[in-house]
């Protein structure tokens, strides 16, 4: 099952009044403490169990056990062992990616990841990410995401294009903490990347078919191989496809259905031994007409304004208007190296195109009492540049420039038809936003002893961004159109609009961020690192700005984060157990809060927070037995505004949004010899503790989601020849029906999302 860490062989709730433990390495062996009030003091008892237990960790053990296999990672833009890299970073490969069964959405992996997670919206199409309660409410294409989405070492801004299916990769790496010094992109939260298998020159490949629930089938396939006798060529094709039928019945028009494929096509040259060229091409196109979630009333007996029944966590709607999401993503990245002597010089260039096109029932009733349609399209080029030192030099060094472009058109319209129990109504916005972004940065390795680095990076980046923004409404006049089967189409509205918002701007923001990592060597096996970064999240503009009072221009924020870590193995590398502890200091934050408008009630964007973060995230894997592989990961946050005063109310002392105080997650795989081949029973469990879905409103249990667990299980064999794997699975075993997303709504009701319900299907996988 998954681990977060090196393997492949297989009221408010505060910090201080938690009971989690902390798995801590003694000189007898690991025992379990209460963690104290502070994160910090958590890990330095943690920290200075480690002398002690030195010997232990390098004491020989039986060679019945074999150790966990190392993990190579390009986290610091060179290749190097996960347990060598001085910072939080959790890691799954290709094996537990399959393992898990995951591979529809790249939501699903913050299953794994301490103090993460993904609330998947618009079927397979937009994660809202969130890593140490840090993440971006607001789906606006105008908005930046505070956490780095990067595919093949690209830096992907768009949200609609971050939920792609899992196929082909070798792993995802997920780093936890300000990024920038080493990423093309700065940001506050961390930096997602996801790396896939390159083309290679000897013939290889897999076929896959996967059958389950809900006519649920997902078909792979890759092909790769040399083009050519002197292994100077190669190309590697790779295809996923999914189809299924809704998660959610709908009584008037059935349960819809999902359909989601992607290519991607990659070219390798190596026309010589210094220099090599990959090109990598990729598309994908989904169509969904499934519902993607629904409403709950807030009146007496979960009823809207009009009486109509609406229970939470509820997967029957009765819709009126159609409910559909199309998606079309394209792009494509070459990649230049070059060994000049004993440095490398990396060209990226690289383009992206996304189109979402969304049209939905606003009510989610069987009234005509709203209606969304959103179309928006966000179109980038981005150029990176970076030269890198050997590794093996005392002072090495990593120099980059990144240099970054976007187009964003963005319409969105709300409407109320003629005929429905209230007046028929219009209310459009069109967005157009340019920006340009160029960044100059570098980190630099200091061998000051045989034991001791300090590790050390600086950016600078200056960004401009131009919006013309227009919202127009026919306001208290009744709406007429003349085309209703396109009436979100301006032309097709009779009546006269009312400009209710308008902003044409010019904005630009420079910043220096940096980072300072001290890192100790105590054994080869234990490592200790304290790092001190600062990053920033651009500035922007308020892309859904409901009228005149809410068209904003948003200053960037600054997080400062110190982190205390250790990374060691134990038992002859048969147990690796990684842990940190964090404190953030975060400004001017880029919040997003509800008021009344116009448009009733209405989420904007808007600065004006200041906050802290406190928490402890230990990661831990071990093979007690060449037949058992155990993991486990858990996470402890502390999030508090100290200064969230707005027009209408302080909101100080409140937590953050979609900010549980405790995950964890424990995952055992069990490993049996039959036939020649081997037979693999699996399981994994997830924990979340109670969060709340607004920054603002944390009284009305309505929008809070209580504790809940998810589990899986999996059997599977594989032949002797490991050339084919066939298994069983269940995932979300309990049926749990739990919220990821709960959003401000209308009519008396809320919006909400839930998890997938229980999935089980079989899975058979062809090697060549």
């Amino acid at each position: 099952m998954p681990s977060p860490a090196t393997r492949r062989a297989g009221g408010r709730s505060h910090l201080s009044s938690q009971q989690a433990l902390l798995a801590v390495i003694s000189p007898s062996g690991i025992v379990a403490v209460s963690h104290p009030n502070s994160a910090l003091l958590t890990l330095s008892s943690l920290l200075l169990a480690v002398p002690g237990a030195v010997a232990l960790a390098q004491t020989p053990q039986s060679a019945a056990i074999t150790g966990l296999e190392s993990i190579t990672v390009t986290a610091q833009r060179r290749e190097q062992n996960l347990q060598e890299v001085p910072a939080p970073i959790s890691v799954l490969t290709a094996a537990d990616l399959e393992n898990a069964q995951i591979g529809r959405s790249a939501g699903e992996i913050t299953e794994f990841i301490p103090n993460a997670s993904a609330a998947t919206l618009n079927s397979h199409i937009q994660p809202r990410w969130w890593i140490r309660g840090i993440g971006a409410p607001d789906p606006a294409p105008t908005v930046v995401n505070p956490i780095g989405v990067y595919v093949d070492d690209v830096y992907v801004n768009s949200k609609d294009a971050s939920g792609f299916p899992l196929f082909d990769l070798e792993r995802v790496e997920v780093l936890r903490g300000p990024q920038g010094t080493l990423y093309g992109k700065n940001t506050t939260a961390g930096a997602l990347s996801f790396i896939s298998r390159k083309p290679t020159f000897q013939r290889e490949g897999y076929a896959k078919l996967d059958l389950g629930n809900y006519d649920s089938k997902i078909l792979e396939g890759v092909v790769s191989g040399g083009l050519d006798s002197n292994d100077r060529y190669a190309a590697r094709i790779s295809f996923h496809q999914e189809s299924r039928d809704g998660y959610y019945k709908d009584l008037n028009r059935g349960d819809g259905s999902l359909t989601d494929t992607a290519t991607r096509v990659q070219f390798l040259a190596r026309p010589s031994d210094s220099f090599e060229a990959l090109l990598r091409a990729h598309y994908r196109e989904v169509t969904a007409d499934d519902v993607a979630g629904s409403p709950f009333g807030t009146g007496p007996g979960f009823t809207n304004n009009y009486g109509i029944v609406l229970p939470p966590n509820s997967r029957t709607v009765t819709l009126n208007a159609p409910s559909r999401a199309d998606l079309k993503q394209q792009g494509a990245a070459v990649t230049l190296n070059w060994d000049i002597g004993d440095y490398q010089l990396t060209s990226i260039s690289a383009f992206e195109d996304t189109l979402r096109d969304t049209l939905s029932d606003g009510d989610g009733t069987a009234l005509d009492l709203s209606r969304d349609s959103t179309i928006q399209r966000s179109r980038q080029s981005s150029q990176e540049f970076r030269l890198v030192s050997p590794a093996q030099d005392r002072i090495n060094w990593i120099l980059g420039l990144h240099y970054f472009t976007e187009d964003v058109d963005y319409e969105r319209a709300r409407g109320v038809l003629p005929g429905a129990p209230t007046r028929a109504t219009y209310n459009g916005i069109r967005v157009q936003q340019e920006t340009e972004s160029l960044a100059v940065f570098g980190s630099v390795t200091w061998q000051l002893h045989e034991r001791f680095n300090l590790i050390t990076g600086l950016r600078y980046t200056d960004e401009r961004k131009d919006i013309d923004l227009h919202r127009g409404s026919t306001g208290t006049t009744a709406a007429d159109f003349s085309n209703l089967d396109l009436w979100w189409r301006r032309a097709s509205v009779i009546t006269p609009l009312t400009t209710i918002a308008e902003q044409h701007d010019s904005e630009s923001w420079d910043a220096f961020s940096w980072d300072v990592t001290p890192e100790y060597i105590i054994t080869d096996n234990v490592r200790t690192y304290l790092r001190v970064a600062r990053g920033f999240r651009s500035g922007g503009y308020n892309g859904t700005a409901a009228d005149w009072n809410s068209v904003a221009v948003l200053n960037p924020e600054y997080l400062t984060a110190y982190e205390l870590g250790i990374k060691s193995q134990w038992f002859d590398h048969a147990l690796t157990l990684n842990a940190s502890a964090f404190h953030y200091d975060y400004q001017d934050i880029q919040i997003n809060t509800t008021r009344p408008s116009a448009l009733g009630t209405v989420s904007t964007m808007t600065n004006g927070a200041a906050a802290e973060v406190r928490g402890v995230e230990v990661e831990l894997v071990a093979r007690p037995t060449d037949k058992l592989l155990v993991n486990a990961s858990l996470g402890l946050l502390e999030t508090e505004y100290t200064d969230y005063v707005t027009a209408t109310a302080d909101y100080t002392g409140n937590e953050f949004g979609r900010a549980p105080s405790v995950t964890g997650s424990v995952g055992v795989d069990y490993r049996l010899p039959l036939g020649g081949g081997e037979l693999v029973l699996g399981t994994n469990w997830q924990y979340s503790d109670h969060f709340y879905f607004s920054n603002t409103n944390q009284t009305d249990l309505r929008q809070q989601q209580r504790s809940y667990a998810v589990g899986n299980a999996r059997i599977a064999y594989t032949t002797a020849s490991d050339q084919f794997t066939a298994s069983a699975y269940v995932r979300n075993l309990t049926d749990k029906d739990y919220q990821v997303a709960v959003n401000a709504g209308g009519n008396g009701a809320l919006s909400q999302n839930l998890g997938a319900p229980r999935l089980y299907g079989i899975s058979l996988v062809a090697r060549f």
